[in-house]
């Protein structure tokens, strides 16, 4: 499995890429297409923890902000490393994603917002809804822009992967998920935010 798809096209896009990720096993498993690039950064950890680095036009908060124990500080560190006008991108699973409403139905968890044996596995400390999500960004300095969802998914991680493994599902549908979290961001399986520093 390609890890890092991501960062690879974001390092097209820009002409230096600081990644920061506090788990060694991560970085690690990046595929070496994207360690030998010489746009790419790669800092071992943990976001709370970084300092000295230069001032950024954009800051991508890709699935960081359900692990960490602060978000608001976070939010505040993003601020103080943008540039002025800059903006920061955040992707965070949804509590009320399809996926986890069915598992509310089927009684295998007993809330939205409770924290399922993957999430606690992943080292998640909450879930997010676009109301928390938007509040997050609210609370913070930033000005909004943009919030909505990624990809609608009926079923888990694992069972999408396994039915794109043996061709239950193609490009047409996987198309036709992410465009259906446009009309409904609210049972996508990720949302996100897009909002400034004015």
């Amino acid at each position: 499995m390609f890890e890092g798809n991501s960062i690879l096209c974001l390092s097209e896009l820009v002409s230096g890429l600081d990644v920061v990720d506090g788990s060694r096993k991560m970085l690690d498993r990046l595929d070496e297409s994207i360690k030998t690039k010489d746009n790419v950064n790669l800092i071992y950890s943990l976001f709370e923890e970084l300092s000295g680095f230069n001032r950024y036009d954009y800051v991508f908060c890709s699935y960081v902000m359900e692990h960490v124990a602060n978000p608001a500080a976070i939010m505040e560190l993003s601020y103080n490393l943008l540039k002025e006008g800059g903006k920061m991108f955040i992707t965070v699973p949804n509590a009320t994603a399809l996926s986890r409403q069915m598992a509310l139905k089927m009684k295998l968890i007993n809330s939205l917002y409770d924290l399922t044996e993957n999430d606690i596995a992943h080292g998640h400390r909450r879930v997010y809804d676009l109301t928390s999500l938007e509040l997050l960004v609210q609370d913070s300095k930033f000005h909004m822009e943009e919030i909505g969802g990624t990809f609608v998914k009926p079923y888990a991680d694992f069972q999408i992967n396994e039915m794109i493994k043996n061709n239950i599902i193609g490009y047409e549908q996987l198309k036709g998920m992410q465009l259906l979290a446009e009309d409904y961001p609210d049972i996508s399986g990720s949302i996100y935010a897009i909002f400034s520093k004015i």
